[in-house]
């Protein structure tokens, strides 16, 4: 006879790549896609509050910001429900993409080695999501 183990929820113990991106075409020109980070609270040291669907909440610190290279850099402070992550930090990068006058977008991860497959995999899902609504406001909520 075999022997029922009881399922529980645990968390991986497989190793991951601690570095995650995803990318994705905006319908936008670069100049517009840049819009979104110009002026106000999106300036260094500023602290970035996003919201999930899934209600999730992160509470971000800018790192960098340049104009010319299009790009933005933080650091997760907080996250609600709490992270396993010791530590999060990102990246988004545009890009023009002339041939279509579009905006090419990568959103780069690095999480601390605690971090496990779960953890990563979530923040694919995060990132598919953030991208989705950014297309739509972009376009005009279309």
């Amino acid at each position: 006879m075999v022997e029922q183990v009881p399922l529980v929820r645990a968390t991986s113990s497989v190793p991951v790549s601690t570095h995650q991106v995803e990318s994705s075409v905006l319908p936008v020109s670069i100049d517009k896609a840049t819009n979104f980070t110009q002026g106000g609270p999106n300036q260094l040291d500023a602290i970035v509050t996003i919201e999930y669907t899934d209600g999730a909440k992160w509470e971000l610190r800018i790192t960098e910001l340049s104009e010319i290279k299009h790009s933005l850099g933080y650091q997760v402070l907080s996250t609600e429900p709490t992270h396993s992550a010791t530590s999060i930090q990102g990246q988004v990068h545009l890009r023009a993409v002339t041939d279509d006058n579009t905006t090419f977008i990568t959103w780069t991860t690095d999480f601390s080695n605690d971090a496990d497959a779960t953890v990563i995999y979530d923040q694919k899902f995060k990132k598919t999501e953030f991208f989705a609504e950014l297309k739509k406001n972009l376009s005009g909520g279309k």
